[in-house]
């Protein structure tokens, strides 16, 4: 699955962003991205500390007969000035 997106933001530099989803028998997922913004090398133009890649993966793993679902998912947010950002998620659907 591929996705895009423009922002047009008013307070700080409008954005491009990608990204692409791959799933594996609906179980696996892995994920990658990419934010775009005028400057967005250079500290003094750049508006925001998210900068370029990211990239993530998710497991489902069915529980029960009743299509009972445990979803863990984990992300990366490249950002500078500082080391980047880690997400983690836990999703129950009963």
């Amino acid at each position: 699955t591929a996705s895009g997106n423009f922002t047009s933001n008013s307070f700080f530099n409008d954005q491009l962003r990608a990204g692409v989803e791959y799933g594996f028998k609906r179980l696996f997922k892995l994920r990658a991205g990419y934010v775009y913004e005028s400057g967005l090398y250079d500290p003094a133009k750049r508006a925001t500390a998210y900068s370029g890649l990211s990239g993530g993966f998710g497991v489902d793993l069915k529980t029960g007969s009743k299509g009972s679902l445990i979803s863990l998912d984990y992300s990366y947010r490249n950002t500078n000035p500082f080391d980047g950002t880690h997400t983690i998620g836990l999703r129950f659907l009963m």
